[in-house]
């Protein structure tokens, strides 16, 4: 293993490898925590890496040299990873852009790019001898957690709402007999706190006011650089876009091609775009005012978008914008499904609203004359539709009922 140790994104520094969730203590302040992320030896990795590794796309533990976890007989699998990268046939078009992609992590296991996560941290989580895992979710991340702790033998226990979609509720429930709705957002995070600190339970997400996350999990998301970087021929896209929550993917895939620029297979990083709802979009309030930190922010309104309506965001996903002189977006409800309908019928890919969300913000980007057309664009759909079908609109009005009458029937057609 290459991992050396824990390293604060504000001021370096450095923590063992072992049980830290709660961001860097030497930073913090009653507004602000900075997030920890795995630092590795990376001259060492530039002389055993073989440099055919990214000539093709791999599944998730086939980059091990890059990923926190030292021994084989703790790693926890379920094939996650090596999802299709797929040019627009149409929509690409509509934008007057030639080089249109999109990551299709709906592919994944449970459905979302989750699992990546999940894969990592369980993992990281056996070596660190844990024996029970805990995690806050409204739907993805709960599932991807439940059910890589099941592969792994570890029982899970979910902090959710009441109010997640019923399809979220039962594949969380496919995987756990611990799913306990809390009537609070925040409440969830006090119950987990109690789990880490008074029953040594592990975490699997955020749960702390400024979210910090698990460390190690992170890592997990560079793969999805990794792998754009070997469906591109080795190439680097100009943007690629992502929909935030508290930022995990986010600073995740940017790690990872940044990862790859430190180790000599690439000259560039690519633009980190950010979309968020506008019901509440923390990133992009900090970003747009040139914020040192992240403030939280009230939501406004509900929102299609669940997966991604959240008051803060993290330290990191602001960190990650800036190395990359990324860009942020905000977006609506109607833009949402609207992206998520032509999606589907223009590109054949059912996504999940928040997925959809990124490539509503191609108009933002278009008009805003940020884009060429020559550019390379990467949208980065996080999961399914299949988690939320009855959302949007048009998928969900009553059906065309007739008579087995064909000259009925062709008259309708």
């Amino acid at each position: 293993m290459f991992a050396k140790s824990l390293k604060c994104l504000k001021c370096n520094k450095r923590y063992d490898l072992g049980w830290y969730f709660e961001g860097c203590k030497n930073c913090e302040s009653e507004d602000f925590t900075s997030n920890l992320t795995v630092d590795y030896d990376y001259e060492r990795i530039k002389d055993s890496i073989p440099r055919t590794i990214f000539e093709r796309p791999h599944q998730l533990w086939d980059y091990k040299m890059l990923l926190p976890v030292k021994h084989q007989r703790n790693i926890v699998s379920l094939g996650e990873g090596n999802t299709p990268l797929i040019k627009s046939s149409r929509l690409g078009e509509r934008f007057g852009l030639i080089n249109l992609y999109f990551k299709n992590e709906g592919m994944n296991p449970t459905l979302s790019y989750k699992d990546r996560l999940a894969s990592v941290a369980v993992s990281k989580g056996l070596e660190l001898n844990a024996t029970k895992t805990v995690v806050s979710s409204s739907g993805n991340h709960g599932a991807a957690a439940a059910a890589y702790s099941a592969r792994a033998g570890l029982e899970c226990v979910i902090f959710t709402l009441s109010t997640a979609p019923t399809t979220m509720l039962a594949l969380m429930r496919c995987y756990s007999d611990k799913v306990i709705a809390v009537t609070s957002s925040e409440g969830r995070w006090d119950m987990m706190k109690k789990c880490v600190e008074e029953l040594h339970m592990y975490p699997l997400s955020t749960y702390t006011r400024w979210p910090t996350g698990n460390p190690y999990g992170v890592e997990g998301y560079k793969t999805i650089a990794y792998e754009i970087f070997s469906q591109m021929s080795m190439h680097v896209p100009d943007f690629v876009v992502v929909p935030v929550g508290y930022g995990d993917g986010l600073y995740g895939i940017w790690k990872g091609f940044w990862e790859l620029r430190e180790l000599g297979f690439s000259n560039s990083i690519p633009r980190m775009v950010a979309v968020e709802t506008s019901a509440g979009a923390p990133l992009n309030e900090a970003y747009r005012h040139n914020r040192s930190k992240i403030d939280r922010v009230p939501i406004k309104h509900d929102t299609v978008a669940f997966s991604i309506m959240t008051t803060v965001c993290g330290y990191h996903a602001l960190y990650a914008l800036r190395e990359s002189s990324g860009l942020s977006y905000a977006v609506g409800d109607q833009e949402i499904l609207n992206a998520q309908f032509d999606l589907a019928r223009l590109e054949g890919l059912a996504t999940e609203t928040s997925s959809a969300a990124t490539v509503a913000a191609i108009n933002e980007l278009t008009e805003s004359g940020e884009l060429d057309k020559s550019d390379t664009v990467v949208c980065v759909l996080t999961s399914s539709a299949l988690k939320q079908l009855n959302v949007n609109p048009k998928w969900s009005a009553p059906l065309t009922v007739v008579d087995a009458d064909w000259r009925k029937v062709r008259e309708l057609l």
